[in-house]
C-alpha cells in the first residue's frame, strides 16, 4: 500500500511544477535579488537544497516555511 503525504506532489509533472531550479528562479519566486537570495542560501536561511552545484527549492515547502515563520511571529505578538 502506498501512502502519499498531502503536501507531496502526486505525479512527476506536479513535482516539476512545484520545484524551482537555480538561485535566479528562487529569487524571482521569493521577490528578492539573486544576490540577496544567494546570501540566504549560503547561510541556510531558506528551505532549499543542492543537486550538484544547483540550488533547488519546492514552492510548497517554502509556503509551509513562511507559514511557520508567520505563526511564530504572531504568537510572539500575542504573548
Amino acid at each position: 500500500m502506498t501512502h502519499i503525504c498531502a503536501s507531496t506532489p502526486a505525479s512527476t509533472n506536479d513535482v516539476a511544477d512545484d520545484t524551482l531550479r537555480g538561485a535566479a528562479a528562487i529569487a524571482a519566486y521569493i521577490g528578492q535579488t539573486e544576490r540577496q537570495t544567494n546570501h540566504l542560501l549560503d547561510q541556510a536561511r531558506l528551505p532549499a537544497f543542492k543537486i550538484g552545484r544547483s540550488w533547488h527549492m519546492r514552492k510548497s515547502t517554502y509556503r509551509d516555511f513562511i507559514g511557520r515563520l508567520e505563526a511564530k511571529a504572531l504568537a510572539g505578538i500575542a504573548a
